[in-house]
């Protein structure tokens, strides 16, 4: 005969030692810091395959080798979910508005680079226009006004969305990539969809690039007489 006080210790006793057989699961979103770890080593492993100093494959069955390690790595499937947003959001430039705009969240973040960049440089932006426009056979998503560009700040002003390509590495190291190694594919086809927009839109456009080229060609001339006078002392 057990008495209830030693039959509850020893379903307590049970209950701890399944509780150390059996810890709880922790669930977490893509943002995990766990995540990341792993998402940095899975990154770190996909980029050796692109080392320069990689010794390339001898033989057909090395290359086969290769291939199959490359695209059944954990990376991968990220790389190519963005390529094809990339490819979606290019054949939507000569569709209708509608589908133009699909690449507003990247246009948007590529008008305020201009307009932070401008601000900062004292070119005085006066307005943003986010407003769809066909010029010819191609959509213009998007355009910012300035009342004092000077040879000195055009290109930094007009250089300014390239800041986007370190955002969308580190979103896709620390966002994009873990959603897909937790399983939360949802969030991986948007993070997907996002960094296509920064990528697609991260490019000055060819009136971004005739506004700054003089701009340009001054601040590296600048910066190489700089250069070549620290080489000097």
């Amino acid at each position: 005969i057990t008495s209830h006080a030693s039959l509850d210790t020893a379903i307590k006793a049970t209950q701890n030692g399944a509780r150390r057989m059996n810890p709880p699961k922790r669930f977490s979103n893509g943002l995990g810091r766990g995540n990341e770890s792993d998402a940095g080593s899975e990154l770190k492993s996909w980029l050796s395959f692109l080392d320069p100093n990689r010794a390339l494959p001898s033989s057909l069955a090395e290359w086969s080798s290769l291939f199959w390690h490359i695209h059944t790595h954990p990376v991968t499937p990220s790389a190519y979910l963005i390529l094809i947003w990339l490819a979606i959001l290019q054949a939507s430039r000569e569709a209708t508005w509608k589908m133009a705009s699909l690449s507003l969240p990247g246009t948007l973040l590529h008008e305020i680079m201009h307009c932070v960049v401008g601000f900062l440089f004292g070119a005085r932006p006066v307005s943003m226009d986010l407003i769809p426009r066909r010029i010819n056979d191609r959509w213009v998503l998007g355009s910012v006004s300035f009342a004092r560009i000077t040879i000195f700040n055009a290109a930094p002003i007009a250089f300014a969305p390239l800041l986007m390509i370190p955002l969308a590495w580190w979103l896709f190291q620390h966002w994009m990539l873990p959603a897909f190694l937790v399983g939360h594919y949802g969030e991986w086809i948007l993070a997907g969809y996002l960094l296509g927009c920064g990528v697609f839109s991260c490019l000055p456009s060819w009136i971004d690039i005739k506004l700054g080229a003089t701009s340009a060609l001054i601040w590296t001339g600048f910066g190489s007489g700089l250069w070549y006078a620290a080489s000097l002392t």
